[in-house]
């Protein structure tokens, strides 16, 4: 099937434990990317994403033994290989679980370039449960609490690779609203430390989580992931752990963060 394969970069080999578990991942069909789509400000498809759909496959059985997710976000879809890819894992569990219980997805990105992708990733990767695993693309900002009040109190699952590349102060221009989606660094640009984005879309991300919810996160070294955790866990009143760490190249920290006083999953 188209949906099971895709091209992974042999680099990636050895970031995961060993090459039975490369192999059994999902790997959605991206071919739909084009050089167009990176200078429109789509981000490509890094070690990074890669990652974070390993840290999923992990850790989805543990959710599932808690409850299967109803409502997913995937924040800053991108090129949307973080969509499809939880769709075709959630399509997988239905199977095994022999249960094909309703379960909505959400993609969300402020860059109309990146929701178009998304929307393509989701036509190349169809699930076998599509009627179980409705999805919705959305345009707009993360940072606006109001625009995604309906869905307040009801994300069991959120996926968030975040811009986290230490960069130049915003110009001007991202204050005004009018965003470059055409500058190469838009969807990796974070701010001072790499972490201006982050904290900005804290807030809405802990609307959205449901009391038993988990929010996955992806930081790098230089954003000083754990004291960077910490911080949130105080502000916001999370737990946070750490799911999966990559301690070669550049290196990964992935944290799962969720309502103090909810289902605390191990």
């Amino acid at each position: 099937m188209a949906a099971e394969m895709m091209f992974v970069p042999l680099q990636f080999i050895k970031y995961t434990e060993n090459v039975h578990t490369l192999l059994q991942m999902i790997h959605p069909c991206m071919d739909h990317l084009s050089v167009a789509d990176f200078h429109n400000g789509v981000y490509d498809p890094d070690s990074d994403s890669f990652c974070l759909m390993d840290a999923l496959e992990k850790e989805m059985p543990a959710l599932y033994s808690q409850r299967a997710p109803k409502i997913v976000f995937d924040f800053g879809c991108g090129s949307g290989i973080l969509s499809a890819h939880s769709r075709l894992l959630i399509d997988r569990m239905q199977r095994e679980n022999q249960q094909a219980n309703l379960c909505y997805l959400y993609s969300l990105d402020i860059n109309p370039f990146a929701t178009r992708s998304t929307m393509e990733a989701f036509r190349l990767n169809p699930a076998s449960h599509a009627g179980s695993l409705p999805y919705e693309i959305i345009h707009g900002n993360i940072t606006n609490r109001t625009f995604l009040q309906r869905f307040h109190g009801l994300a069991d699952l959120i996926l968030w690779n975040p811009p986290y590349v230490p960069s130049e102060a915003p110009s001007a221009e991202t204050h005004t609203g009018q965003i470059d989606y055409y500058h190469s660094d838009y969807a990796c640009a974070g701010g001072e430390d790499g972490t201006d984005v982050i904290h900005a879309m804290f807030p809405t991300a802990v609307d959205l989580l449901s009391p038993s919810g988990s929010l996955y996160v992806l930081m790098i070294e230089q954003n000083n992931p754990q004291q960077t955790a910490d911080a949130l866990c105080a502000r916001f009143e999370l737990t946070r752990r750490v799911v999966f760490q990559r301690l070669s190249g550049e290196r990964y920290t992935i944290f799962r963060f969720q309502k103090r006083g909810g289902a605390i999953l191990p």
